[in-house]
C-alpha cells in the first residue's frame, strides 16, 4: 500500500510540476510577444517621428525657396503632405506673430508621432528679383508717338486703358494683363498704335518690395589737412593737383574734379569705401584702378556734368554708388557713369546724352531719362517712381516701376541678360519679413 501511496504522490507532484512550467512557458511566451510587440511599436514610434521631422524639413526648405513677394502672398494655415518611402506625413504651416509654426505628424502603420519645427524671420541683404519684362508698371504704361518697347510688357492694373499705345507707337512683344482684367477694356489703341504679340494672362497680381537703403558707414578715417585738401574738402584739377591718388578708406565733406583733372581710386583686391558730403564732377573723371570694388556713399548732393566720367572705362561691378541727398540726381552733358546706382528718395534726371551702364535702384518718385541719353544692360527697380523716357531716349534691360511713360521716339529694349534677376535689397516695412529660417524644434 505504501508504494502505490508513493507513486501517486509523485504522480501528482510531477503534473504540478509540469503544470507550472507550462504557466510558465506561456507566460514567457505572452511576455515574449509583448515584448516583440512593445518593440515594433517603438521602432514604429521612432520611425514615424523621422518621417515627421523630415516632412517639416521639407516644408522648411519650401518656404526658404519663396521669393518675397511669394511669402507676402501666403494665407495660412497652409495644409501640405507627403511620402518618405512608404510612409506619410501631414504638414500645417501656420504663422505665430513674427513666428512660423510647422506642425508634422508622421504615420507609420497605426502609429503617428508629431513634431514642430519654429521658423523665423530673417531680413536678408540681398534678395533675389526676377526680371522677366522688358517693363512691368504696378499702375500703368502709355507709349505714345514712335516710341518702342521691345520685349514682354505688363501692366499690374485691371482699371480700364491702363495700357495706353497712341500714335505709331508699338510694342513687339507679348502683352500681359493681371487675372480677372478685362484685355479689351485695360489695353487702349489709338492712331496707327500697334501690339506685335500675344495678350496673355499673367499668373497672378505682383507686389514688388521697397527698395532697402543702407546705413553708410560710420568711422572713416578722415583725411590730413593738407592740399589739396582743405577742411575736409578734396578739390582736382587746378595746379599743381592735376591728379590725385586715393589709396584707402575715408570720409569727405566734399569731393570736386574740375578743369579735366583724375580723381584715380586705389581699390586693390578688396572693398574700398569713400563717403563725401557733396561730390561735383564738373569737368574731369573718376578713375578705379585694382580688381576690387568701390563703395562711394554721397550724403547731400551729386553732380556730374560736360563730358566728365565715373569709372567710364571699368566695369559696372566695380562700383556701387549710393546716394542720400534731397536733390535731385543730375547726370547731364556727355557724362557716363559705369556701375549701380542706388539712390534714398530723390528723383534722377538723365539728360543730354548722360550715359549710365549698371543697374539703377530707387526708393523715389521720378526717374527721367531723355535727350538722346541711355542707359545700357540694366535693371532699372523703382517700384514707386513715375519712369518718363523721352525725346530718343534709350533704356536697354527691364523696367519696374509704379507707372511707365516711353514718348518721343524713344525706346526701351528688353535685354535677357537680366532675366534671371539681380541683387536688390529690399524690405517691405509693413511686418512682412522678406525670408525665414529655422530657429528650434519642439
Amino acid at each position: 500500500m505504501k508504494n502505490h501511496k508513493d507513486r501517486g504522490s509523485a504522480l501528482i507532484i510531477t503534473v504540478l510540476v509540469s503544470s507550472i512550467f507550462i504557466i510558465f512557458a506561456s507566460v514567457l511566451a505572452i511576455l515574449g510577444v509583448t515584448e516583440a510587440k512593445r518593440t515594433e511599436r517603438q521602432h514604429d514610434i521612432v520611425q514615424a517621428y523621422y518621417v515627421a521631422r523630415s516632412g517639416a524639413d521639407s516644408a522648411a526648405s519650401w518656404i526658404m525657396g519663396l521669393d518675397p513677394t511669394q511669402l507676402f502672398n501666403l494665407d495660412f494655415p497652409i495644409f501640405l503632405s507627403g511620402k518618405l518611402s512608404q510612409d506619410d506625413f501631414k504638414v500645417e504651416i501656420s504663422k505665430d506673430a513674427d513666428e512660423l509654426i510647422i506642425e508634422s505628424t508622421g504615420f507609420v502603420g497605426e502609429v503617428s508621432d508629431k513634431i514642430e519645427l519654429v521658423m523665423k524671420p530673417s531680413r536678408v541683404e540681398d534678395v533675389i528679383t526676377g526680371f522677366d519684362m522688358a517693363a512691368f508698371s504696378m499702375s500703368g504704361i502709355s507709349i505714345g508717338g514712335s516710341s518702342t518697347i521691345i520685349g514682354p510688357v505688363c501692366s499690374n492694373s485691371s482699371k480700364d486703358s491702363s495700357i495706353e499705345l497712341s500714335g505709331s507707337a508699338r510694342i513687339d512683344g507679348d502683352l500681359y494683363v493681371v487675372p480677372g482684367a478685362d484685355a479689351d477694356k485695360v489695353v487702349d489703341l489709338s492712331g496707327s498704335a500697334s501690339i506685335h504679340g500675344d495678350i496673355k494672362v499673367l499668373n497672378s497680381p505682383r507686389r514688388y518690395l521697397a527698395p532697402k537703403f543702407p546705413d553708410f558707414p560710420e568711422h572713416l578715417p578722415l583725411p590730413a589737412d593738407v592740399s589739396p585738401v582743405v577742411g575736409g574738402n578734396l578739390i582736382v584739377g587746378n595746379w599743381p593737383h592735376e591728379e590725385y591718388t586715393i589709396s584707402g578708406d575715408c570720409s569727405y565733406s566734399g569731393i570736386t574734379v574740375s578743369g579735366n583733372g583724375s580723381l584715380i581710386i586705389e581699390l586693390g583686391e578688396s572693398i574700398r569705401r569713400i563717403k563725401v558730403g557733396k561730390l561735383e564732377i564738373n569737368q574731369g573723371n573718376i578713375i578705379l584702378k585694382g580688381q576690387g570694388r568701390l563703395e562711394l556713399y554721397v550724403e547731400d548732393s551729386f553732380k556730374i556734368g560736360g563730358s566728365s566720367a565715373i569709372n567710364g572705362d571699368g566695369t559696372s561691378d566695380q562700383l556701387l554708388l549710393y546716394y542720400a541727398g534731397d536733390q535731385p540726381m543730375n547726370i547731364k552733358g556727355s557724362t557716363k557713369v559705369v556701375g549701380n546706382v542706388y539712390i534714398k528718395e530723390a528723383a534722377l534726371n538723365l539728360g543730354g546724352s548722360g550715359n549710365i551702364v549698371g543697374n539703377i535702384v530707387t526708393g523715389g518718385k521720378d526717374v527721367n531719362i531723355g535727350g538722346g541719353s541711355s542707359v545700357y544692360a540694366s535693371a532699372l527697380y523703382a517700384p514707386y517712381a513715375d519712369v518718363v523716357i523721352r525725346n530718343s531716349g534709350i533704356f536697354k534691360g527691364a523696367v519696374v516701376a509704379g507707372d511707365v511713360r516711353v514718348q518721343g521716339g524713344s525706346s526701351i529694349i528688353y535685354d535677357d541678360s537680366v532675366s534671371e534677376g539681380m541683387l536688390i535689397p529690399v524690405e517691405d516695412g509693413q511686418g512682412n519679413f522678406l525670408s525665414y529660417e529655422k530657429d528650434y524644434w519642439k
